[in-house]
């Protein structure tokens, strides 16, 4: 069920998938975030998150999914625990990091997101496989799909644009988090950071966008932050 928190970002039900019986803190174990406002799980069909099914089961029907970022580590448990239920596709920009054990007809390659054929490419691949579902697993895709599948966002396993926009943003994110209450580290911008009272080292500096760990620095004085700032190819204010 859809729920509105008092600065309007929308959080939608997480339907579990215990991909593994590890204890994770948490309980993040789960992924599938499924879009549907209050009174739309009828229409879908029956869901079953304990049987690992992360998308709806409708009757007489095979549904086809297409997970992007599909050399992306744990795609291949991914396909061994749904390709019974689903018509599984895996995208990638290099179609030799999918794992080889997904057939080579479910593999597929698409450009980067940041290509001008990208969003050609994924919805002419999306209506060439009948895709049901699409999952991006890549941050730099997610808002240029919201705007291309704008007139089908169900097709999208997605957050809405805005609370994805804002959980891109690192820095915002961690702001949401802590003023709805949920516990998380104090997060500063370098201006806030700089113009602190009193600093107790070390910190973290990270970029407010990206992955993958890139440009984090564990920094040990004020000196070591702006060398880390001069050396990273991030503007200052990004961080």
């Amino acid at each position: 069920n859809q729920k509105t928190s008092k600065d309007g970002l929308n959080t939608w039900g997480c339907l579990k998938v215990n991909l593994m019986q590890s204890q994770i803190p948490g309980e993040i174990r789960g992924f599938g975030i499924m879009k549907m406002e209050t009174g739309e799980r009828k229409k879908f069909g029956k869901m079953n998150s304990a049987l690992g099914q992360p998308f709806p089961v409708l009757p007489g029907k095979k549904m086809t999914v297409l997970f992007t970022g599909g050399g992306g580590a744990g795609n291949e448990v991914i396909y061994e625990i749904l390709k019974e239920r689903y018509n599984l596709h895996f995208a990638d920009a290099n179609i030799n990091r999918i794992h080889p054990i997904i057939p080579d007809d479910q593999k597929h390659s698409i450009p980067i997101a940041t290509s001008p054929n990208f969003v050609c490419q994924v919805t002419s691949l999306v209506n060439k496989l009948h895709c049901d579902f699409i999952v991006p697993g890549v941050d730099e895709e997610l808002l240029i799909l919201h705007d291309a599948f704008v007139s089908k966002p169900e097709i999208l396993l997605l957050p809405d644009a805005n609370f994805t926009k804002k959980m891109l943003n690192k820095y915002d994110c961690m702001t949401s988090l802590r003023e709805n209450k949920i516990s998380v580290h104090i997060t500063y911008s370098v201006e806030e950071f700089l113009n602190k009272e009193q600093y107790k080292f070390p910190y973290i500096l990270k970029p407010i966008h990206g992955r993958g760990s890139r440009d984090v620095y564990l920094i040990h004085s004020l000196a070591e932050l702006d060398l880390f700032i001069r050396i990273s190819k991030v503007e200052a204010g990004d961080f």
